[in-house]
């Protein structure tokens, strides 16, 4: 009896903590820390449901042990129905105001495909993905945004492997990042013309390998930012630096409703994260797994870690549906030095495996 007693007791506990957050503190910091747990991002992503599930519930047990004349689980029950309402009245008033502009889904996928870019990357990302937005923190394409007078043979290259998977290049616009003197390809984003309000806002300060900055036109769609920074080694420790300040005071600062994504080439617990974190951006991508057993986007000496990353400003958090790493059996090979599994990459040395990157996609999907 009294293990129930005291289950029960917790269970109220950990009902009561989230609801108080969610209702009354939703832009602190530890309101924003719940909403990225297992299962309360799930709970948090459908708040109405949640209400009204567990206020049916509560009033049936309310009700049935009001009948059977049990005072304790009467009172239990009823401070359960009285959160249950409290999340009615003051925690789903938002969601319902914005849901009502939420026409459809926008899906996102961040992937470094290593400036290989091929005919079964884009029926991926394209068709199997079914992307709205891309982000390729590293390929080189040379299109020249809508001007067909001046596309060069690559630009060619392009639409043919769009045709090939039954896709026209006319439905999408293309940004590329300005060039840098890294030799690493730049910064590339591509965006279904359903949502053609963005245009590419001119920016002064850039990450080492490249940063696109995207400027919303409708005022409900966020502003996109696209980048790929040096990584902390020896040799690279001041760019690095720098990177983490043109982050921190000229993005992250600038844009406060937007969506940064790309490689990091950090990992999460990282300085460049942290910073982020500290200017109001949600780590969307944090706790992002794969349904085939990927633990992060990038595998190395038989560790996985995920150093590519979706941020998203707080504002934007009702927004949110999910992240998840794609590990679709197609995009895995056997990991043969370490065990288990690893992305497929094109080249393993010098032997060809006809993969696709070391890095695997990162899926975000939001409601706008």
């Amino acid at each position: 009896m009294f293990s129930k007693k005291l289950i029960f007791i917790s269970f109220l506990i950990l009902f009561t903590i989230p609801i108080i957050a969610y209702s009354f503190f939703p832009s602190s910091n530890f309101n924003i820390w719940l909403s990225t747990r297992p299962i309360l991002a799930q709970i948090y992503a459908f708040p109405l449901a949640t209400a009204t599930t567990a206020s049916l519930l509560s009033f049936l047990y309310f009700s049935l042990s009001f009948y059977k004349k049990n005072k304790q689980i009467c009172f239990y029950s009823g401070i359960l129905l009285l959160l249950s309402f409290i999340l009615l009245l003051f925690g789903t008033d938002k969601t319902l105001s914005s849901a009502s502009n939420k026409t459809k889904t926008l899906k996102l996928v961040t992937w470094n495909v290593a400036n290989q870019i091929e005919e079964q990357h884009i029926e991926r990302i394209f068709s199997h993905f079914d992307a709205d937005i891309a982000i390729f923190p590293e390929l080189a394409t040379n299109i020249r945004e809508n001007r067909e007078d001046r596309e060069d043979q690559e630009n060619q290259q392009i639409q043919l492997l769009f045709q090939q998977v039954g896709l026209s290049i006319s439905n999408y616009d293309i940004f590329t990042s300005p060039p840098t003197d890294s030799g690493i390809a730049p910064v590339t984003v591509i965006i279904k013309k359903s949502y053609g309000f963005y245009t590419k806002a001119e920016t002064f300060h850039t990450t080492r390998f490249g940063t696109i900055v995207l400027h919303s036109r409708k005022q409900n769609l966020p502003d996109i930012i696209a980048l790929h920074t040096a990584p902390p080694l020896p040799g690279l420790m001041e760019v690095w630096k720098q990177d983490l300040h043109i982050i921190h005071n000229q993005l992250a600062s600038k844009y406060p409703k937007a969506i940064i994504a790309g490689d990091f080439n950090d990992y999460s617990t990282d300085k460049s994260i942290k910073i982020l974190m500290s200017n109001g951006f949600v780590h969307v991508s944090d706790d992002a797994k794969g349904a085939n057993g990927a633990e992060g986007t990038y595998k190395y000496q038989g560790k996985w870690g995920s150093i590519d990353h979706v941020f998203l400003s707080r504002s934007l958090l009702p927004n949110f549906r999910e992240c998840f790493i794609a590990d679709s059996e197609f995009l895995l090979c056997k990991d043969e030095d370490y065990g288990g599994i690893q992305p497929r990459r094109n080249l393993k040395g010098v032997k060809w495996q006809n993969g696709f990157s070391d890095h695997l996609p990162l899926v975000v999907r939001f409601y706008f």
